[in-house]
């Protein structure tokens, strides 16, 4: 078709004068949409995260608190509780005199008591000095000597606290069980397997009890 004035009037176009698009245009307010939609995304999976981590981290503070205060009740409920008599018993048991005080004391004892004569000159040993298994009482094995005469060997005992010594049972024969004082019988039959020696009297039909065995 011919371009010409006419032709133009009766609104007819040549073909070789038709308007061209702006495809670049388009093709940049494309990419920027992209753009910009990719951007939101990210944006809002960032966000995302950081919010279920600000929950973790708010999930733990809370655990952290409500052990905490478990650990102050219990503690609490510790330091409340009344003693048991266990733990009275155990208390006691611990609360014994120290064996540097005892023997102090056993030294004393064996002067005032086994060394009394002035015309002798004594000499004494303590063979074993122990306490009793169950922490109630000291006993010991000793041998005083007078020089140029006899030995005379003994057990003596005291209580493992605030106790005093005293005698249990000794010399060189085997006495009457009724001869021995009634608490020291008693130390006998209860302990004699612990410190063994004069563990044995003979009782009233005439049976030698050995109480060591």
């Amino acid at each position: 078709m011919q371009d010409s004035f006419e032709s133009r009037m009766q609104g007819q176009t040549p073909e070789n004068i038709k308007p061209k698009k702006n495809t670049a245009l388009i093709i940049v307010i494309a990419v920027l949409a992209v753009a910009t939609i990719a951007l939101g995304v990210v944006a809002f999976l960032a966000n995302q995260d950081s919010a279920k981590k600000d929950e973790r981290i708010t999930n733990l503070e809370k655990q952290i608190e409500e052990l905490n205060k478990q650990k102050e009740e219990e503690s609490k409920t510790e330091e409340e509780a009344p003693a048991t008599d266990s733990d009275e018993e155990s208390d006691d048991e611990g609360e014994i005199d120290s064996l540097e005080k005892v023997q102090t004391e056993l030294d004393a004892y064996i002067k005032s008591t086994k060394m009394t004569n002035p015309s002798y000159s004594y000499t004494y040993k303590i063979n074993s000095l122990k306490l009793t298994n169950d922490k109630k009482y000291y006993y010991a094995h000793i041998t005083v000597s007078v020089k140029g005469g006899s030995n005379d060997s003994s057990v003596e005992y005291r209580a493992a606290k605030d106790g005093k010594w005293g005698y249990v049972n000794g010399g060189n024969g085997i006495i009457l069980c009724s001869e021995i004082d009634s608490d020291s019988l008693d130390f006998i039959k209860t302990y004699g397997k612990e410190f063994k020696y004069f563990a044995v009297c003979v009782d009233e039909n005439g049976v030698t009890r050995d109480y060591s065995k």
